[in-house]
């Protein structure tokens, strides 16, 4: 008899134990899953809001950026990385004559196109080409040509080039934000590619003219430059 008994609160405890833990199995399930679901929604609303609060300047990314008339008879294509120092002899030397005798009198259109060489180049033309107005985005360009030795071989160029945000007219989060974008990155590498195989640049700063029609590699001089412009433009 005394068996039994036993037998039988063994029975209900074990019954006990094993509904006990069911409910707490159940309990933890839920409580992990809404913990996921918290989480999941928590990093679709981050990222809807990057997209959001990045969309205007990605827009801003993707325009062509010129000085001159669109109706200008030539039409110079730069590709340059702003960390080549040949390439800020350009802007900084040879630019300035070339604007003043050609591009503002209507005869030339510069198109400026990014050609990064390293990752602090394409970091600033990351930023850069999220400068709406066309005048302070070659302001810009000027700057960072200007000032190259300060930032561009700097071990962190990337925390310099944030820091300096200012002189762009963009805040420091919409800056980090256009640096960190993956779209506007890709539409640099993606111009980047296509002159490498349609014109076959290989260094910068190289010169494209008429679409080809002629061709500068490398720094000139400014009457070397208008040289070439002159027979262009005799033709």
């Amino acid at each position: 008899m005394m068996t039994k008994i036993l037998t039988k609160r063994v029975a209900l405890i074990v019954f006990i134990i094993i509904a006990l833990l069911f409910v707490g199995y159940g309990f933890m399930s839920s409580k992990d899953n809404t913990a996921d679901n918290t989480a999941t929604s928590s990093l679709e609303d981050n990222d809807t809001a990057q997209d959001s609060a990045s969309a205007s300047l990605i827009d801003n990314a993707m325009k062509e950026r010129s000085m001159g008339s669109m109706d200008a008879p030539i039409v110079i294509e730069d590709y340059s990385s702003l960390t080549c120092p040949h390439c800020a002899q350009f802007h900084t030397e040879i630019l300035p004559q070339l604007k003043a005798s050609h591009i503002d009198t209507g005869k030339v259109r510069l198109v400026y196109k990014d050609f990064p060489l390293n990752l602090p180049a394409l970091q600033a033309s990351s930023i850069s080409r999220c400068i709406e107005s066309n005048d302070a985005y070659f302001t810009y360009l000027e700057q960072l040509f200007t000032t190259q030795s300060t930032w561009a071989t700097e071990t962190n160029a990337k925390e310099t080039l944030l820091n300096n945000a200012g002189m762009t007219g963009l805040s420091r989060e919409d800056a980090a934000n256009c640096l960190n974008s993956a779209a506007i990155t890709k539409h640099i590498l993606t111009v980047q590619n296509e002159a490498k195989n349609n014109f076959q640049i290989d260094s910068t700063p190289f010169f494209v003219i008429n679409n080809g029609k002629g061709k500068i590699r490398g720094v000139r001089t400014y009457d070397m430059f208008v040289e070439e412009l002159d027979k262009i433009m005799a033709e």
